[in-house]
């Protein structure tokens, strides 16, 4: 370890410093002045806002944030518990018509486990990069993940009382692959691989079917490099329902993991005791606090890189220099002209898209914990001394050459993570998620006998005199002795 690195795994994020030169002050300043002559061509396009904060209009932005990320709708919550009913009640029959009515109308399936063989052919046809990137990509989130295993443990205390916790995976688990607005095989390979690092023995994933009947190739050849046993053609709450209860196909599973759309998620909620879940997922969203020395470039590319996803995605930015929040502006705008999924990215920046300007780096990091973003990046002089103050965050970007573009796909580090304000409570996916942990205890006459008083009194004490009678039940051979 680095001395910078063991610094920061320390917690005295105070003393990192970053030098930051007059030259590199003025190359940067040169860069937002470029930036701000291009506005004029820009303004026109929908973008993002720029709000003060504190003020009366940024507690009303926040306010509304603070909302986006709410999974409910009564409406879609009594067509989920009816598709759930149907799939509990015919099976098989049930999902296979719920995805071929809602998913692929035209081009009908008739089983819903892919076979072996369309596995290993959409491997064969995606390019040798793509392949190797994605081994790439399984490997660093298997290695990163490994780090994370635990083992079970024991303690041998006086008169042979043993204590200790039995460390175990789960044995089934289902994956949801979101693959509505685009194939998103990323989120298969950070369960997946996950879940095998944790020792999962049987990953079983389910994505929707496109409209031609067949799921997308690099779904499938995601699933090979991540070694998840079973892939299914079904997606949305009859996914969830068959996982959670089991049909004829798909045998029932110990917990139900990653995101899709309310649908989906919605199912979770209902199923969840029938089976565990993760999370309940919401919308995505992004925070990059910067400060004067960050390149508007890098910051808007990251903002559009989230807002891409889709409409209903968040992108901030909480920043103490006007100069840079006008920079971004424009940037946003003239990046996000010459990209594929434009209308997408314009809707999330209008609706979504807030370009806070703050009186402080220490403004921004209170700012962002009132957020709790699923993503933050810091482009700061002094990124890790900011990112020290942090306290709610799914996951910290540190540096402007750290994106969230590379912790999406290849880092190593999960990128499934708790959004719309969850971070205060919740934790990214780690290996945990995919084990249980069972205390054990095994006492002696001897050491039992000398537990017999205190159990009786505390027994007695919440009125269960039951309890205080199994303990003493044990030693009434032992009249003589006082117990």
């Amino acid at each position: 370890m680095g001395a910078g690195m063991a610094i920061l795994a320390s917690g005295a994020f105070s003393k990192i410093e970053k030098p930051v030169s007059r030259v590199y002050h003025m190359e940067r300043d040169e860069r937002i002045d470029k930036a701000l002559m291009r506005e004029r061509r820009f303004m026109e396009a929908e973008t993002a806002q720029i709000v003060q904060y504190p003020s009366e209009e940024a507690q009303a932005v926040l306010r509304r944030l603070s909302l986006r990320g709410r999974i409910e709708d009564d409406e879609i919550l009594t067509t989920v518990r009816e598709i759930i009913r149907q799939v509990r009640k015919n099976g098989d029959a049930a999902v296979l018509e719920l995805t071929n009515r809602l998913d692929c109308p035209g081009a009908p399936i008739r089983r819903l486990r892919v076979s072996d063989a369309e596995i290993d052919a959409a491997y064969e046809s995606i390019s040798d990069e793509l392949r190797s990137a994605m081994r790439l990509a399984a490997e660093n989130i298997r290695r990163f993940h490994e780090r994370q295993k635990a083992s079970s443990w024991f303690v041998e205390e006086a008169d042979g009382v043993v204590l200790g916790q039995y460390v175990r995976p789960h044995r089934r688990v289902g994956v949801l692959v979101p693959s509505a607005s685009a194939p998103l095989f990323s989120s298969l390979m950070m369960a997946a691989v996950t879940a095998k690092a944790a020792g999962v023995e049987q990953v079983a994933a389910a994505a929707a079917p496109r409209r031609c009947g067949t799921l997308h190739p690099t779904i499938l050849a995601a699933a090979r490099v991540s070694g998840v046993d079973e892939l299914y053609a079904c997606g949305g709450a009859q996914a969830v329902a068959a996982m959670a209860y089991g049909i004829d196909s798909i045998p029932r599973v110990d917990k139900i993991v990653g995101a899709g759309n309310l649908y989906s998620q919605l199912a979770k909620k209902e199923v969840f005791g029938a089976v565990d879940v993760d999370k309940i997922a919401g919308p995505s969203e992004v925070l990059i606090i910067a400060d004067e020395t960050a390149d508007p470039r890098y910051a808007a590319a990251d903002l559009i890189s989230q807002a891409e996803h889709l409409d209903d995605c968040s992108a901030v930015l909480a920043t103490d220099s006007a100069e840079l929040a006008q920079a971004v502006k424009t940037e946003l705008a003239r990046q996000t002209a010459r990209l594929p999924r434009r209308k997408t990215i314009e809707a999330a920046l209008k609706n979504w898209g807030v370009l806070f300007v703050v009186p402080s780096m220490d403004a921004a990091a209170e700012l962002s914990d009132e957020i709790a973003p699923e993503h933050v990046e810091i482009h700061a002089a002094n990124a890790h001394e900011i990112a020290g103050r942090l306290r709610h965050a799914g996951a910290v970007f540190i540096g402007e050459y750290t994106p969230e573009a590379v912790g999406d796909y290849a880092a190593g580090p999960n990128h499934i993570l708790p959004t719309g304000g969850a971070a205060r409570f919740s934790s990214s996916m780690t290996v945990f998620d995919f084990i249980k942990r069972s205390n054990f205890l095994s006492y002696t006459k001897t050491a039992l006998r000398g537990m017999v008083k205190p159990v009786e009194t505390l027994a007695r004490a919440e009125g269960l005199e039951g309890h205080a009678a199994a303990m003493r039940v044990r030693f009434l051979d032992d009249l003589s002795e006082d117990v």
